[in-house]
C-alpha cells in the first residue's frame, strides 16, 4: 500500500516545470499526513476511551449515570452550544450538593458536613459568577473568554474536588456492599417517600459523582468531535485542490479520492456505531445500548455528507454543474461589489 501511495505522487504530474510538481506533491504529502494523523488519532482515542467507558459500566455506580437528568441527553457530537451543558451540570451539581448536605451521610461527620457547606457555598459563588459573563451575549463572551476560561477552571476544580470527597465516603459507606440492577429497578419504581436517609444519600452522591464524570466525557467527546470536523474539511479541501488543476492523470487522483474516502468513511463509522452501541453512552442519552439507533445516522449524515457531495461531484460533471449553478450567482454577486 505504501508503494501505491507512493507511486500515486511519483505519477502526479502538470503541464509546468518539475519544481512546480515537486511544490504540489509536497504540499498534498502534508495535507495528507495531517489528515490521517487526525484520524489516527480519533480511532486510538476511541479506542482507549472505550476501555474507560466500559470500567464505569462495571463500577458500581453506574446506574448514577442513569438518573441523571434527560436535558443532557444530546452529547457534544450533534449539540452546537459549549457553554449550555457545562452550566447545566454545574447547576445540577450545585443543586445536588445543596440537598446532599442535609443528608444523614453528611451530618454524622460534624468536620465532613462544615467542609461540604463551604464547599457549596464556593460552587455556587463560582457558577454565579460564570453565569454573569456568559449571559452578556455572544460579543462579550468573545472578548472576555479568558475571563470565562478562568471561571470555568475555577469551577471545575471545586466539582473535582467535592467529587473527590464524594468517592471516598461512597467507598466507606456503601460501594464495597455491591450492586444489583434487579434491585435498584425495583427500587425506582417506590416513590421518592418511601426512600429511607441512606438511600437518598446514596443517590445524591452518585448523582454528583456522575455529573463528574459527565463533564469529563463530554469534554472528550467535544475534542473528537473537532478532530472529526479537521478530517472532513481536510479531505474536502485536498480534494478540491486535486481537481480544480488539469494533472496530467486525472483517473489516478479520481481513484485516490475515493480510496481515501473508503477508508475515512469505514473507519469513522466503525466508531459512531460503537458509541451509539456503547452501554454507558446509551445510559447518558437514554438509548438502548448494544442496539445502532438513529444517532448513528444523524451523525454519519452530519460527518460524511460533505465528503460524499465533493467526490460525487468530482465523479459525474452533471452534479458538478449543479453545484455550481448555485454558487455562481454568490460569486458573481461578490466580484461585482469588489
Amino acid at each position: 500500500s505504501l508503494a501505491a501511495f507512493f507511486l500515486f505522487f511519483v505519477r502526479l504530474r502538470s503541464v509546468e516545470n518539475r519544481w512546480y510538481d515537486g511544490l504540489i506533491t509536497l504540499l498534498v504529502l502534508v495535507s495528507s499526513f495531517l489528515m490521517f494523523s487526525a484520524w489516527g488519532q480519533l480511532l486510538f482515542g476511541w479506542r482507549f476511551f472505550r476501555h474507560f467507558l466500559e470500567a464505569l459500566e462495571r463500577h458500581a455506580m453506574r446506574n448514577g449515570f442513569t438518573n441523571l437528568p434527560k436535558e443532557l441527553a444530546t452529547l457534544p457530537l450533534l449539540s452546537r452550544s459549549h457553554q449550555k451543558p457545562f452550566l447545566m451540570m454545574c447547576a445540577r451539581s450545585c443543586d445536588t450538593l445543596s440537598a446532599l448536605k442535609s443528608n444523614r451521610i453528611i451530618t454524622r461527620y460534624g468536620d465532613f458536613r462544615s467542609a461540604y457547606e463551604s464547599r457549596a457555598q464556593s460552587l455556587r459563588s463560582h457558577l454565579s459568577r460564570l453565569l454573569n459573563l456568559v449571559s452578556k451575549g455572544p460579543v462579550a463572551e468573545f472578548y472576555s473568554s479568558r475571563h470565562i476560561a478562568a471561571v470555568k477552571l475555577e469551577t471545575e476544580r471545586a466539582i473535582l474536588h467535592t467529587a473527590n470527597a464524594l468517592i471516598d465516603r461512597a467507598r466507606a459507606e456503601f460501594w464495597h456492599e455491591g450492586r444489583s440492577d434487579s434491585i435498584d429497578l425495583q427500587s425506582d419504581k417506590r416513590p421518592p417517600g418511601a426512600l429511607n436517609s441512606d438511600d437518598k444519600g446514596r443517590i445524591l452522591a452518585e448523582e454528583f459523582i456522575a455529573l463528574r464524570f459527565s463533564m469529563y466525557i463530554f469534554y472528550v467527546l467535544d475534542q473528537m468531535k473537532k478532530l472529526m470536523w479537521f478530517v472532513v474539511i481536510s479531505f474536502v479541501l485536498l480534494v478540491l485542490a486535486l481537481n480544480v488543476y488539469p494533472f496530467q492523470s486525472p483517473r489516478l487522483i479520481e481513484f485516490y479520492s475515493i480510496a481515501v474516502f473508503l477508508v475515512l468513511a469505514v473507519g469513522t463509522s466503525l466508531v459512531l456505531g460503537q458509541m451509539d452501541r456503547d452501554a454507558m453512552l446509551s445510559r447518558l442519552t437514554d438509548t438502548e445500548p448494544n442496539k445502532i439507533g438513529k444517532n448513528f445516522f444523524l451523525h454519519a449524515a452530519r460527518f460524511g455528507a460533505l465528503p460524499l457531495i465533493t467526490v460525487l461531484s468530482t465523479e459525474f460533471p452533471t452534479i458538478r454543474s449543479f453545484l455550481f449553478s448555485w454558487i455562481q450567482p454568490a460569486l458573481q454577486a461578490i466580484t461585482t461589489s469588489g
